[in-house]
């Protein structure tokens, strides 16, 4: 098989720093900036999500998650200086199509006031990726094998992951009587492959977690992780080329952290938006999120 927010709680373990999103090396980042960043996006709105529509309020959090996860990415590079400003010429060059704009914000997560820092942070990201790939660079990450079940809507594959997590015995069953087209057994995947599930928390989720994975349908999959194992393997050049730039950065991002090490800085992330996995290099659900 191919693999296809919240409230305003403060932050009290996130290196005791109120109010913060994240901290990156005892740095802070607002809720405050990010929340702004999210009322900037192209398609923002300012009506919160129902608490009962499932569908849209985890829709907000992934969006969260994304803008946490480059602000944490952009202070990173400051601190390991691996930056690739655009001077104001290449920048206006950049901008001067306006269907590039819309649809580089929308691709990148981002709104107008950020855009530049975005587009130089996705610059820095995806030259270490290229590097790594022209130097035969490994990057270390996980390797995870599963189970799927195809499910026909987005809030139905919500509704079954938390029922299986009450009831895990439930799953061998559903995914028995689903047929092989639709439920079995996948093959391993690695992060470096499968870079754009990495906010879905696949990657960092335990055996015996069920991680949803939505589809470009309106359809999605639940995935039991049944093994995961953390290991180096080279990029495959070719299959860059099949990531939207998010994927390409999430890779640019485990190689920062793999090149900058400390110098990157310890990262810490308010429970609001969910947990930093190190080794992915991205904010991801928290274990109960999940």
């Amino acid at each position: 098989m191919a693999l296809a927010a919240a409230g305003t709680l403060l932050l009290a373990g996130c290196g005791r720093q109120v109010g913060a999103a994240a901290v990156v090396g005892g740095d802070p980042i607002s809720s405050a900036t990010i929340d702004a960043q999210r009322s900037a996006l192209p398609d923002a709105t300012d009506t919160p999500a129902p608490a009962a529509d499932r569908v849209a309020q985890a829709a907000r959090i992934t969006e969260d998650r994304t803008l946490v996860t480059y602000a944490i990415w952009h202070r990173q590079l400051q601190r390991a200086g691996i930056v690739s400003p655009l001077t104001d010429e290449e920048y206006a060059q950049f901008v001067a199509d306006a269907a590039t704009v819309s649809r580089i914000s929308g691709l990148l997560v981002t709104g107008p006031d950020t855009l530049r820092e975005r587009v130089e942070d996705t610059f820095s990201l995806q030259q270490l990726v290229q590097d790594a790939v022209q130097a035969g660079t490994p990057v270390s990450g996980p390797t995870i094998r599963y189970e799927f079940l195809a499910v026909d809507t987005l809030a139905a594959a919500l509704d079954a992951r938390t029922r299986y997590a009450g009831d895990p015995g439930a799953w061998a069953g559903d995914v028995a009587a689903a047929g092989e087209q639709r439920g079995g057994e996948g093959e391993a995947v690695a992060a470096g492959a499968g870079a754009r599930l990495i906010p879905t928390g696949l990657f960092s989720a335990a055996p015996g977690s069920f991680v949803v994975v939505p589809g470009g349908d309106g359809t999605a999959t639940v995935l039991r992780v049944t093994e995961r194992s953390v290991g180096s393997a080279p990029l495959d050049g070719a299959a860059l080329s099949q990531l939207d730039p998010n994927a390409v950065n999430a890779l640019g991002g485990m190689l920062l952290a793999q090149r900058a090490g400390s110098a990157a800085g310890d990262v810490e992330v308010n429970p609001r938006f969910g947990v930093w996995d190190p080794v992915v290099a991205h904010v991801v659900p928290a274990p109960a999120q999940l």
